[in-house]
């Protein structure tokens, strides 16, 4: 497995993202690291070899600027709501 990785270290990648956060707070540290790393380097990737093995076309349509940049202007407080259910 080593030899596979080689000197590839996943936890300086994500420390590096989380010093880039600066002050955002944990949860917006976190959220910005995952987007900046797990979703262009894994999710999207795997859908891309999924979907063309299989002669698809597969569109994401919560990558769109406008989406990704309403997303990111939401406080903490908002991104932990969860509406109770009655």
């Amino acid at each position: 497995m080593n030899a596979r990785v080689g000197e590839h270290n996943a936890a300086a990648v994500l420390d590096e993202w989380f010093d880039r956060a600066g002050d955002l707070g944990l949860l917006d540290a976190t959220l910005l690291a995952d987007q900046m790393t797990y979703l262009p380097n894994d999710l999207l990737v795997k859908v891309d070899i999924a979907t063309m093995a299989n002669s698809l076309e597969a569109r994401s349509p919560f990558l769109d600027h406008k989406v990704i940049e309403f997303a990111a202007s939401l406080t903490s407080k908002m991104n932990r709501f969860r509406p109770s259910i009655c």
